[in-house]
């Protein structure tokens, strides 16, 4: 490469640093989130905290699970969130389901750019 970039007369490159999903740290403080999970840009709203540390409990807000209960079971190799969740499907029968939370709703969340969390912490 060195020499494409001599041949191209490229100035020299710069080093970059990256970060991976899997070095992100598993609290996420200050999201622009009410505790139902809703983009909130209100003045003097109250951040949201969300903890997907393993053993942590949440709620999903959404989709076929929304209102279940879960806990983070820890991250796959790629640094997604692994969910074990919850559902009464009546009659006294509880299935749990294995879900995937993708580490890159925690980025969109932090800019606000989405408008609903997919999981919130329990109550």
């Amino acid at each position: 490469m060195h020499l494409l970039a001599e041949e191209l007369q490229l100035p020299a490159a710069t080093p970059t640093t990256l970060t991976c999903p899997c070095e992100v740290a598993d609290v996420f403080d200050g999201l622009p989130y009410n505790r139902a999970g809703q983009l909130s840009n209100e003045p003097g709203r109250e951040a949201l905290t969300l903890d997907l540390r393993a053993g942590s409990a949440v709620a999903v807000t959404g989709g076929n699970f929304a209102g279940c209960l879960g806990r983070v079971v820890g991250k796959n190799a790629e640094g997604h969130y692994l969910l074990k969740v919850t559902m009464d499907v009546g009659g006294g029968v509880c299935i749990e389901e294995d879900l995937l939370l993708g580490s890159w709703w925690l980025f969109e969340a932090r800019a606000g750019q989405i408008a609903t969390l997919p999981v919130v912490q329990a109550a």
